[in-house]
């Protein structure tokens, strides 16, 4: 009797069924002739959901269950809507946007982008930068000059001046200019090698140390540094070179040694970062059609065969990938594509920290549709 009655509401389901479809095609059709512009399909209206829910209903089926829960309404109009009257109450967003430029403190950054990418309609295109390997566009913003700190700059969770400054040791080290990297050691002799550099930063009292190993990179991008403390807080500040002239250097040692010189280590070889193979640019599809999310290499090679506007399509490059959302994507496949970039990244061959680049429906694709022909 169970399979009998699943017969007889589907055939009820079936004329309702069809009137969706062709009110899907129209609705694509409207959209082709200039009437949309980029509106979804299978998300684009919640009137459309309610339809099919209320036509599910009258058959005598149950809608799909993700549909009765939170997330039912993620990416309509209405939920748009919502989301970017939420953002815009956001103070320390207002203005963002209006011109080109950084917004927001790394440490509320994680916080903020969601936020800021709903205020501006979510018409950004994003970069994923990871700590150690970021893009020359990324250190290009900054003017090259980004040191990673353990904490207590001043700012909006901490504040401080110069005087106040907790004396820390800076450690400049890289192969060559790519690679060059400033980093908080620890305060100690220990944390010293002869193949490096390194800036004792005591607020408004600078000692710069060049390793007799050191390399011209590294000597060059430690003087930089010191150049720029010296002039933003009118510090003193003084270079020394070599570990005979670091041992006379009583400023230095009372900060790292308690005033005691300490024997300097033997240099440490640097990593020499080693570019990825370009390799043919691939094209794969993470779709949910089969009713759970699978990711498959569909074409490589330049110019790349044009995706449809369903699903969602990963480009990669090197060691880069680029994520675009289609207009027809479902819901699971933009939630997945929110949630789970790093096992995206190995699905399709590449570290789980790689550099990824993201297009929603809305954002300029300039770059991303440079890669089809």
């Amino acid at each position: 009797m169970a399979d009998q009655a699943g017969c007889t509401n589907l055939k009820r389901l079936l004329p309702f069924a069809k009137k969706a479809f062709d009110m899907y095609q129209k609705h694509q059709a409207k959209k082709a002739g200039g009437g949309g512009g980029g509106g979804g399909t299978r998300d684009g209206a919640g009137g459309l959901m309610d339809m099919v829910g209320g036509m599910a209903g009258a058959a005598g089926v149950a809608p799909p269950k993700w549909m009765q829960t939170n997330i039912g309404g993620i990416g309509t109009d209405e939920d748009k809507a919502l989301r970017q009257k939420a953002a815009a109450s956001e103070g320390a967003l207002a203005g963002a946007g209006a011109a080109p430029g950084l917004e927001d403190e790394k440490g509320a950054a994680a916080y903020f982008v969601v936020n800021l990418d709903d205020l501006l309609g979510t018409k950004p295109v994003q970069h994923r930068e990871v700590q150690g390997q970021e893009s020359e566009a990324f250190l290009g913003l900054f003017g090259g000059a980004v040191v990673y700190m353990d904490g207590g700059v001043a700012s909006d969770f901490k504040s401080g001046t110069p005087e106040a400054y907790e004396p820390r040791l800076l450690r400049v080290k890289g192969a060559n200019a790519d690679t060059v990297r400033v980093s908080q050691v620890p305060l100690a002799a220990a944390s010293l090698n002869a193949g490096d550099v390194f800036l004792l930063d005591g607020g408004v009292s600078l000692v710069l140390y060049c390793g007799s190993a050191s390399n011209p990179m590294e000597q060059r991008r430690g003087g930089e540094l010191l150049g720029a403390l010296k002039d933003e807080r009118k510090a003193e500040g003084e270079r020394v070179d070599g570990e005979e002239d670091l041992a006379a250097c009583a400023p230095f040692w009372a900060a790292v040694n308690g005033g005691t010189p300490a024997p300097v280590a033997a240099a440490v070889a640097d990593a020499v970062e080693v570019e990825a193979a370009e390799g043919p640019t691939k094209l794969f599809k993470l779709s949910d059609e089969s009713g759970s999310v699978v990711i498959g290499q569909t074409a490589e090679g330049s110019p790349l065969p044009a995706p449809t506007p369903a699903d969602v399509w990963v480009v990669t490059r090197g060691a880069e990938m680029f994520v675009a959302v289609g207009d027809g994507a479902s819901t699971a496949e933009r939630v997945y594509v929110v949630n789970r970039v790093s096992v995206i990244a190995e699905a399709v061959g590449l570290p789980a920290d790689c550099r990824v680049t993201f297009f929603s429906r809305e954002a300029d694709r300039g770059l991303w549709n440079s890669f089809f022909g």
